[in-house]
């Protein structure tokens, strides 16, 4: 790919490192651009993209509703200069409101043992071996909270918040404690406050109560 200048003094602006902008898709199919560029250090923060931006001219018509979503400076190996890396993604911070609640849900199929099926008998899962069908598909589900906060207190309990452990997610009616175990937690301050997000994962026959509580 040809360089490329973004700006109109071609000694202060960003240059487009080759092999960039990188279109890729995440497993719900959503669209993420990175692009990576050199310029002067001292220039890297006023250069840099607006947080909640649009990508530049072509991707901005071929990928729309993508926002600037995250910035990152990496050293350059000329003295002066910087890498300058920029995401755009479907999460626009720019709209989001300090105390409110933002929910997703996100679906997909797993492949799993049959040996693992847990409606099958042992003997119903030999039979199904034996014609040669070792594996089947399970649906799984993951439900995302992200809350943002004016004021955030950094501390061990915070950050540990019951990872790892069942329970009814937080603002899901009629959830089973049982079926919900809370496999992430993603903290991130940004220029509008501090970003939470707790992610739960389903599991329609219970989670086992042997290994979680």
């Amino acid at each position: 790919m040809a360089t490329r200048h973004v700006g109109s003094n071609r000694g202060h602006d960003l240059v487009l490192q080759p092999d960039y902008p990188e279109a890729t898709r995440d497993e719900f199919g959503a669209w993420k651009l990175t692009y990576l560029y050199a310029c002067l250090s001292a220039r890297a923060h006023t250069l840099a993209p607006a947080h909640g931006a649009s990508p530049p001219a072509p991707e901005a018509s071929i990928y729309t509703g993508l926002h600037c979503s995250g910035i990152r400076l990496y050293p350059h190996p000329n003295k002066g200069h910087v890498f300058l890396e920029a995401t755009y993604s479907v999460y626009n911070a720019s709209i989001l409101i300090g105390g409110q609640r933002y929910r997703s849900v996100g679906a997909a199929v797993v492949e799993k043992p049959i040996g693992e099926h847990p409606s099958l008998t042992d003997d119903q899962k030999i039979a199904k071996v034996a014609k040669g069908r070792k594996t089947y598909l399970q649906g799984s589900v993951t439900y995302r909270v992200r809350q943002i906060y004016a004021t955030y207190a950094w501390n061990e309990s915070a950050i540990i918040a019951g990872v790892g452990h069942l329970g009814a997610p937080d603002g899901l009616g009629g959830a089973t404690s049982t079926k919900w175990l809370k496999i992430g937690l993603n903290i991130q301050e940004s220029q509008g406050g501090t970003e939470v997000e707790d992610v739960w994962m389903y599991d329609e026959h219970g989670w086992d109560s042997d290994i979680y509580s």
